[in-house]
Order: C-alpha cells, then structure tokens, then sequence
C-alpha cells in the first residue's frame, strides 16, 4: 500500500463528516458531479460515500469513467482517474486507473521523450484558427497532465493549441494550454503546458504511455 492510500485509509467514521476526508467527483471537463468523502480505500479501489439525495445512481452509471479530487489534511491532494464499479447504499466503488498530485506537478511521473510534431492550430474560446505556418516542436518529457517542449518560435502564456502526438501505433490528437515559457537563446523556447478536454480514452493513452516508458525507465536503473 502506498503511503497515501494508508492516509486515506478509513474505518466506519461517524456519518456526521467529522474527521472524513473530502472526496470531490467530476467529469474529465471539471465539471462536479457529486460531493463525498472517502469511505475506504486501497491499492485497487477507493469507495466514496455520496450525499442522502436521489438520482445518485443516475449520476454515476456503471463503468463510467470519472475523476475524485481527494483533498486530505495529511497529504496533496490527489486526483484520481477511476471507473465506476458500482452504487450501493449510497457509497460509490471506483477502480483507480491511475492519478496525478495537481498542486505540485512535480511530484508525478515525467517521461523523458524526443517527440517531433507541428503546431497547426491556436484556439481561442471555442475558435479554432489555421496558423498561417505549422509551428514546429520537440517535446522533452511527458506526464499524464501536461508536457515540456521546445520549439524555435516564441509563443504567449495562456495561448492554447492543438498538436498530434505518436505516443502509441496511432496518432492522438491533443489541446494544451501553454502554462510558462523559458527563453534560452533567440532562436530557442522552452515550455512548460497542461492538456486540456482530454477525453477518458485519450487520458488512458497518455498515461498508458507515461506509466511504459516509466518501467522502461526503472529496468534499466536495476541493471545499473
């Protein structure tokens, strides 16, 4: 177990809240579904108790694939990327799939890459614009909520963008949104960006990727 699933670790508490741990549900656009509190959790599954109110069950069918912001006392919050299992009762049981710490983007994964790709299109609002010239990028490392990349072309904070990426066989197609900008030289930016809208199968690319090129990784510091 690892250490913050032993924090969230909980025995039958009071149904009062007193002492729970907050457990927010949404979609993969953040936007909230349900507001609960961790029941019991694990390695494997989490269980969140939801609210007294009907159409809970509506709310997450099975197989559904959600996020649960879990905001501990003890530890970052932790979002978690889960499949609904079931609704019982009142209390939720999610398959964890994988999760990231997202006030401390650091502290998760990042895979170093060389991805060659082509900035085609800027968005702005719900606009999607054709840049009068593909912007080239190399992107240097990877995580399940963001990347690194480099390119020759200064571009503003705050601007969003589409790319594809080959991560796997097929080519995905992402947005990002540009969160900070090293200037190295005048002919050479670095970036520091967040995916946005990724979809639930396009999440599980990512981090499929991410979690292989991370054991990848670790086999070869075994045989050091």
């Amino acid at each position: 177990m690892t250490e913050e699933s032993a924090n969230l670790q909980q025995t039958s508490a009071a149904p009062d809240g007193i002492d729970l741990i907050k457990a927010e549900i949404t979609d993969y656009n953040d936007v909230k579904i349900l507001d609960g509190y961790i029941w019991s959790s694990n390695e494997f599954f989490i269980e969140v108790r939801l609210p007294n109110e009907s159409g809970v069950i509506q709310k997450l069918p099975l197989d559904s694939k959600v996020k649960v912001l879990v905001k501990s006392p003890f530890t970052s919050e932790i979002c978690y990327f889960v499949t609904v299992a079931g609704v019982t009762d009142h209390t939720a049981r999610m398959k964890i799939r994988h999760k990231i710490l997202p006030d401390n983007k650091r502290e998760y994964y990042r895979a170093a890459t060389n991805i060659t790709a082509a900035l085609e299109y800027q968005l702005i609002g719900d606009e999607k614009r054709r840049l009068p010239h593909p912007i080239r990028i190399t992107v240097k490392n990877i995580s399940c909520g963001g990347m690194m990349f480099v390119a020759s072309q200064d571009l503003g904070e705050g601007e969003a963008y589409q790319t594809t990426l080959k991560l796997q066989q097929e080519p995905l197609t992402i947005k990002f949104k540009v969160l900070r900008k090293t200037v190295a030289n005048e002919q050479v930016y670095f970036f520091g960006a967040f995916f946005m809208e990724n979809t639930p199968h396009k999440q599980d690319i990512i981090c499929a990727y991410v979690n292989k090129m991370q054991m990848e990784e670790l086999l070869k510091i075994d045989k050091l």
